[in-house]
C-alpha cells in the first residue's frame, strides 16, 4: 500500500479517535460534573445554555447570537469559535478545546497560534477552557495563554 494512503488512514483513524475522546469528554463536562467537589463550575446553572461549533449551518444562526432570543443564555463554544468576530459579542463563559492541533505543530500552526493571541489578547471577562487532563502541561507550553481571564479546566 502506498505510503500516502497509509499516512491517510492513520490520520482518519486518529480524527476518529480524538472525535470520540472530545464527545466523552463533553459528555462529562455536560452530565457527570453536577454535585461533584471537583467541579470548577461556582454556580448551578438553571438557565439556557447553547453549545456553538463552527460549521456551515452556524452563518444562519450568528445574526441571532446577540438578539433577546439568546439575552441571559450561556455560551459554550468550540474551537476555532474564538477567531469568529462575534465572540467578543456574546462573551462565552465555557471554551472547549480537544482537538490535537491545539497541543502541538500542526498543518494549521498559524491559525492557531493567532487564535492563541487573540484570546490573550480580547478577552476581558471570566472564562473557563477545557482541556483534556492528560495534555494541560503540553497545552500550557505551546499554547502560551497568561490572559488572567481565562481559567483552564481539566476534568
Amino acid at each position: 500500500m502506498d505510503k500516502m494512503v497509509k499516512k491517510e488512514i492513520k490520520s482518519a483513524f486518529s480524527f476518529v479517535k480524538q472525535t470520540v475522546k472530545f464527545v466523552f469528554f463533553l459528555a462529562h463536562l455536560l452530565f457527570q460534573t453536577k454535585g461533584n467537589l471537583k467541579n470548577p463550575l461556582k454556580k448551578v446553572y438553571s438557565g439556557k445554555v447553547a453549545m456553538l461549533a463552527n460549521g456551515p449551518s452556524m452563518k444562519n444562526v450568528l445574526p441571532r447570537l446577540t438578539t433577546d432570543e439568546f439575552k441571559n443564555t450561556d455560551f459554550i463554544v468550540l474551537n476555532f469559535f474564538g477567531s469568529m468576530d462575534i465572540f467578543t459579542q456574546i462573551r462565552p463563559k465555557h471554551f472547549c478545546m480537544a482537538d490535537p492541533m491545539f497541543f502541538q505543530e500542526n498543518h494549521n500552526h498559524d491559525r492557531v497560534m493567532k487564535l492563541f493571541d487573540d484570546l490573550n489578547k480580547k478577552v476581558d471577562w471570566e472564562m473557563n477552557l477545557y482541556i483534556p487532563a492528560s495534555l494541560k502541561r503540553q497545552f500550557l507550553a505551546f499554547s502560551g495563554l497568561h490572559n488572567s481571564h481565562i481559567h483552564i479546566v481539566c476534568p
